[in-house]
């Protein structure tokens, strides 16, 4: 969150950005996944397409995964 808040300046000359999201906290003090939704959607980007990333491998539940947004 803080490269993507740091990076606002420039986002106006950004096609797409790929960025790891996360449904639930796996590092200390990490954004989850609809916080940076909310900031590139406020910024003029929305969600292309989901790329699958760390899974639980018992239940299943998908912890990770990589978001691709364009303008």
């Amino acid at each position: 969150m803080e490269v993507l808040r740091g990076a606002q300046t420039i986002f106006d000359k950004i096609c797409f950005i790929q960025v790891e999201l996360s449904t639930i906290p796996v590092y200390a003090k990490q954004s989850l996944y609809y916080d940076i939704d909310e900031l590139l959607r406020d910024a003029g980007f929305h969600l292309w397409k989901v790329i699958p990333g760390f899974t639980h491998p018992r239940s299943g539940q998908q912890f990770q995964f990589d978001g691709i947004y364009i303008k």
